[in-house]
């Protein structure tokens, strides 16, 4: 393309005009006739429902102090820069979005946003003066989440400190501050008359904080242009109640580098990011203030008690064009933000049955998305940030995506959470193929820790068969399968009734047993693995002596196996060894494993098998209870044949807080079923030995709620051997110490049993410690 057509693409400086803008006069709301202000209402509401912005005039600021706040904050801002940051964010200050309010007269400086050269292109002065009285007693600011939010100037004297350089820069932004508060309140009278509401709905919600620290700022002249993804302020819509900014005229009107709306370009309405989405044509308007005036434009807190009637839009201030003698642009802005403990949720859909389309939420969880505070969840807040589509998971703003609600991504997010992969390539595919295959299958263990592979070489008639016989088992009276139970409870082998606690594998302690039964058997002498920990000692070994894992096709299962079963156990496991085979192939393609590493500490297969019953219960759980608590595995690779007449039930943990995160962070997502596939997850000693490249997710089985019998069928691979020597990791993947597999697994094992802990001897602070331990996987 031409150089000319180029630079209008990179800077969007050829086709943007002026928007048109409602305005709306503050002095006819606030003093004028019952008319007058009728008319401002109507003004307000029909444009927020269309444009998503008004500019508001006659707001009665003294003569002259827009100007005067804008001359003095110039002054600071051509300041060398190692003077600016002398007043920076202090170490210790409150990281938030909300900052702090600390003092009668309080600022600091920051720089917001770079190029890759280093050039600043906007920065910020902010300031703080408001006229709320702070008790530091009150619990809303002591309080660990009040102190997310504020912090004493006693923290931070050098708050108080301003530049000498720059006479009168504390007074004239002090001045203007209490302006904006005054101004912020009258606005949000005028809102929640715009909504139909009491007209103190909004300020009776921002007793704490009128507004934020009124935000000065600079984006500097562009001597160089800026890479093509950077610009002054990327495409973004404020998470405000709403939002006050006036601008400085001089340089930036004609220069393509001021504030611009995003708009259906047919309309002229304002748009968010879904236009696209929606096939709408969109275009960026420029948005021109009047002297003395400022813009407004709603957040998104807005938009959510409105349950959309008022828009928040999308808006940017992107680079001046090339070449303009640009005198660098000054913004004074105020963010409009209710006190942090208030609820926010659709204002209307109970009086008049419309249905919300933001689901509940409050003002903390919306605007602090850094806090590590454990009332705060963490994974939605993530949500959150990904459903503007404008940033990523890091906090990294992107172009403009597919923003939604929260519950709706949720929903896209996990539906596609855990991939379904054809691995027959790693049986017949070529070199390459295979590669790609093992690699595809590895990425899957990278993300999630599981996948559902289909293409497998196990013939469908062996699961099925051994599901028909199994069941036949588990239907069958208490006193009959009790015959098969060796009297020593989980991990010796045999038939167990209720009596496995999986969130004990978490090292939760306080639930209820799992609501499941389950039988595990093996073949005869084989012994690998979680399996090999729980029967060991419990046969004499094959029959005929030739049992080996080398080569399974002699092993019969053990003789305490259920005869019903037996046969069609047997069948299962030898037709299983070519699956496994093939996951120990995709280690070791994908991880770069050496078949030294593999034969020294891993069997391919295990030779072992579990039985996992769900039974049909009319009665609700106990509180807590699940049909398996929440935890991860503990071995090496576990493959799952879900039941095709009830699959559901199985999930996982996607949120990536892992095996320490809290309930609240944690984000589900179902394991889709594909008849005849095989579900395969990371256990926790394979996951250690891959230095945690290879994830070992946390999971569960729900509740058998709709009534409906399920019984899963388990089995492994890459199952490490207990009589292994202490191992740290494959190669350069190793992060934690040597290990040995049987001490491991061992105690792993033994967490199973709800009696874990009273086997333990433990109580009060030793089981909290315990927990720590098995929350950090350490055993």
């Amino acid at each position: 393309m031409g150089r000319w057509v180029w630079i209008c693409f990179v800077f969007q400086a050829c086709v943007a005009k002026y928007a048109q803008i409602q305005q709306v006069s503050v002095a006819k709301f606030a003093r004028g006739s019952t008319e007058e202000k009728a008319e401002q209402v109507q003004k307000l509401r029909t444009a927020f429902e269309t444009k998503g912005m008004v500019v508001l005039v006659d707001v009665g600021f003294p003569e002259g102090l827009i100007e005067k706040t804008m001359s003095k904050s110039r002054e600071f801002f051509e300041l060398p820069l190692h003077l600016k940051e002398k007043h920076g964010e202090p170490s210790g200050y409150p990281p938030r979005s909300y900052g702090a309010v600390t003092v009668p007269t309080g600022k600091f400086y920051k720089t917001q946003q770079k190029d890759d050269p280093g050039n600043i292109l906007n920065e910020w002065l902010l300031v703080k003066n408001t006229t709320v009285p702070i008790d530091w007693k009150d619990p809303y600011y002591s309080s660990d989440e009040g102190q997310e939010f504020y912090s004493s100037i006693s923290k931070h004297p050098e708050q108080q400190q301003w530049p000498a350089e720059v006479p009168g820069l504390q007074e004239v932004t002090g001045a203007f501050y209490r302006e904006m508060e005054k101004l912020a309140t009258t606005m949000q009278e005028l809102f929640a008359l715009a909504l139909g509401i009491s007209k103190d709905f909004f300020s009776s919600r921002s007793q704490r904080a009128p507004i934020w620290p009124v935000t000065i700022a600079h984006y500097p002249p562009q001597e160089v242009a800026p890479a093509e993804d950077k610009e002054r302020i990327q495409p973004h819509w404020d998470r405000t109640l709403f939002s006050l900014i006036t601008t400085s005229d001089a340089g930036d009107e004609d220069s393509e580098g001021g504030l611009q709306i995003l708009v259906d370009k047919e309309t002229g309405d304002g748009v968010d990011g879904r236009a696209e989405m929606e096939g709408r044509s969109t275009e960026w308007q420029k948005v021109r203030r009047p002297p003395g005036g400022f813009i407004i434009n709603v957040g998104e807190i807005m938009s959510r008690w409105s349950n959309g009637r008022l828009k928040h839009v999308v808006h940017r201030v992107p680079n001046p064009k090339p070449g303009h003698p640009d005198l660098g642009r000054i913004s004074l802005m105020a963010f409009v933000v209710p006190d942090y403990d208030a609820v926010v949720e659709c204002i209307h859909c109970k009086e008049d049955g419309s249905t919300p389309i933001y689901e509940k939420t409050w003002v903390g969880e919306m605007m602090n998305w850094g806090s590590r505070l454990p009332i705060y969840n963490q994974t939605k807040m993530e949500m959150m940030r990904m459903a503007q589509g404008l940033y990523s998971t890091k906090g990294d703003q992107v172009k403009l995506g597919d923003p939604t609600d929260v519950k709706s991504l949720e929903k896209q997010l996990t539906k596609k959470a855990i991939p379904v992969l054809d691995i027959a390539a790693l049986q017949n595919g070529t070199q390459e193929e295979q590669k790609v295959a093992a690699r595809r299958l590895s990425e899957a263990f990278e993300r999630t820790g599981f996948a559902v592979v289909t293409g497998h070489p196990v013939p469908p008639e062996h699961m099925r068969n051994l599901r028909i016989k199994a069941y036949q088992f588990f239907r069958s009276p208490l006193e009959e399968k009790k015959k098969f139970d060796k009297g020593k409870g989980y991990g010796f082998g045999g038939y167990n009734n209720q009596r496995e606690s999986g969130a004990q594998l978490l090292g939760d302690f306080s639930r209820p047993v799992d609501m499941v039964e389950s039988l595990h058997a093996g073949l005869a002498g084989l012994r690998a693995g979680v399996e090999g920990i729980q029967l060991r000692g419990t046969d004499e070994g094959a029959k005929d002596g030739h049992c080996s894992i080398k080569d399974i096709s002699g092993c019969e299962m053990e003789e305490s196996t259920p005869p019903v079963l037996s046969r069609s156990a047997a069948s299962f496991l030898h037709a299983i060894e070519g699956l496994a085979k093939l996951v120990a192939k995709a280690l070791q393609l994908s991880l770069n494993v050496t078949n030294e590493e593999l034969d020294l500490v891993i069997d391919p297969v295990n030779a072992g098998l579990r039985l996992a019953y769900y039974p049909s219960k009319k009665e609700g759980p106990k509180d807590g209870q699940m049909g398996y608590g929440q935890h991860v595995d503990s071995g090496g690779v576990t493959m799952i044949s879900l039941d095709p007449a009830n699959p559901h039930g199985l999930q996982v943990d996607i949120s990536g807080v892992g095996t320490n995160g809290k309930d609240q962070e944690r984000l589900w997502a179902d394991v889709p079923f594909i008849p005849d596939s095989f579900v395969l997850n990371v256990g926790a000693l394979l996951s250690r030995w891959t230095g945690n490249k290879w994830k070992a997710s946390v999971h569960r089985v729900l509740f058998n709620e709709k009534s409906h019998e399920r019984l899963s069928i388990i089995t492994g691979a890459l199952s490490p051997k207990i009589d292994g020597p202490a191992f740290a990791g494959f190669q350069q993947l190793a992060t934690y110490p040597p290990v040995k597999a049987e001490d491991y697994l061992g105690t792993r094992v033994a967490l199973h049993r709800a009696e874990y802990a009273e086997e333990r001897g433990l109580k009060g602070d030793a089981i909290e410690k315990e927990s720590e331990q098995i929350r950090q996987l350490n055993i």
